[in-house]
């Protein structure tokens, strides 16, 4: 089966040094960028509410579905290679293949999100 890396192998790649910051909180862009190496660390009000490491995860790609701002912060933690579509909407339009990576990466976040905030119910309450 092709993996999200041999879909978007078109597309330009960008690097990111230790502490660049490939999205900043409310900013917008419209890219969609896919991990090939490397470590982005993603951040909300401050805290870590995510590590991606995973080469072939998508990055943007909430914003450019809701047609938003960005959510949170994403910042390389080390030397990192990413490709990138400019225009998202095209990428995600270009090939079901490349939409369906992306939902089951949406799913997994979702399904790991709704289990933690369970897990927090559980443990104080519904406070």
């Amino acid at each position: 089966m092709t993996d999200m890396l041999e879909l978007c192998a078109h597309l330009p790649e960008v690097e990111l040094a230790a502490g660049d910051v490939l999205i900043q909180d409310g900013g917008a862009s419209g890219s969609i960028w896919v991990l090939v190496s490397g470590t982005l660390e993603v951040t909300k009000n401050g805290s870590v509410v995510n590590i991606i490491r995973h080469p072939g995860s998508s990055i943007g790609e909430v914003s450019v579905l809701l047609g938003s701002p960005f959510t949170a912060t994403v910042t390389a933690t080390e030397s990192t290679r990413l490709r990138q579509a400019v225009d998202g909407k095209a990428l995600l339009a270009s090939d079901p293949a490349i939409s369906h990576f992306v939902a089951v990466g949406l799913a997994e976040r979702l399904d790991f999100v709704t289990t933690y905030l369970a897990d927090l119910k559980n443990q104080y309450g519904n406070a």
